[in-house]
């Protein structure tokens, strides 16, 4: 008979573990658990790993990096050199800020001239002298002063 008692605990112990991830699902807040509160939700502040990957699931960049560290697309959906000092990225479409406004070049624009702000620790992945225009509302060319081969992983 205890032997049967036990074996309805370690059922029921499985059958709780099972069912809470669940319950849990149903809970519509994002839960995010670190050791350590992070300094700040603004992305062009701290240029640390924490802040960007707590951030990385709220916010998108042009392009992002997979499992393998292999450059997927982001929020362009490609990229490509003209030139070694000349750079294109063709946005998405459709993509919408949280209140309805679409997406275009001119926010990355605004994201490329607000990075190099003094206070911003993101400056430090903008090349000096970068200069970024908007061809179209869903193409943006980024010239450079000197090559950059590695711009889009920046």
């Amino acid at each position: 008979m205890a032997h049967l008692m036990r074996w309805r605990v370690v059922l029921a112990t499985m059958l709780l573990a099972v069912t809470m991830p669940l319950a849990a699902a149903t809970d519509d807040r994002l839960r995010i658990g670190i050791k350590v509160d992070i300094a700040s939700l603004d992305p062009h502040v701290l240029n640390e790993t924490l802040t960007l990957g707590v951030l990385s699931n709220v916010m998108e960049g042009l392009v992002r990096h997979d499992a393998d560290l292999k450059l997927r697309p982001g929020l362009a959906t490609r990229w490509e050199t003209l030139s070694p000092l000349h750079w294109r990225f063709h946005l998405r479409k459709g993509v919408q800020f949280h209140d309805g406004t679409p997406f275009t070049a001119s926010d990355v624009l605004f994201t490329f001239e607000r990075a190099r702000k003094p206070r911003s620790q993101m400056r430090s992945r903008i090349p000096d002298g970068a200069r970024i225009i908007a061809v179209d509302a869903h193409t943006v060319d980024v010239h450079l002063e000197k090559p950059n081969p590695i711009l889009p992983a920046n």
